[in-house]
């Protein structure tokens, strides 16, 4: 009886496929999520890719740090209690003007659904659950853009 030699598990796997891309460039992110596990993951993934990160699970403690902490971007979630992401895209305009990037995450992705975030004031709209490989696009594209 012959037994195949054994290999290295990581011979086999790509690297990019077990360590995840670091961030080009560190942005301040906060993230606002009322569901505890969206939000823990977001986080943990953001934090992965170097940036810094802070949270809020409702919309008025949201408010409250995205005005705070002036990040670079937000990802805000539409269905929030206190305050909807709508309203705190349209307050966070008004105060913060164009100076931070905002992402609306929905589980409703309908053009009518882009439509109101974009007429809301977010830049572009991300819909639940979220594909990491969209997250980092957003994250790593000029402001300017």
């Amino acid at each position: 009886m012959r037994l195949p030699i054994a290999t290295d598990a990581h011979e086999t796997t790509k690297p990019h496929e077990t360590q995840p891309q670091v961030a080009r460039t560190a942005r301040r992110v906060v993230v606002i999520e009322d569901n505890p596990d969206v939000r823990d993951l977001l986080k943990l993934r953001l934090r992965r890719l170097g940036h810094h990160v802070e949270a809020a699970s409702d919309g008025p403690s949201g408010l409250a740090r995205v005005l705070k902490e002036r990040p670079d971007v937000a990802l805000i979630d539409i269905g929030l209690p206190g305050i909807d992401g709508y309203e705190i895209a349209q307050k966070v305009r008004q105060a913060l003007g164009q100076s931070i990037t905002l992402v609306a995450l929905s589980g409703f992705g309908q053009p009518d659904d882009k439509r109101r975030a974009m007429e809301s004031g977010f830049d572009q709209h991300l819909t639940k659950p979220v594909e990491f490989g969209d997250l980092d696009a957003v994250l790593s594209r000029p402001r300017d853009c």
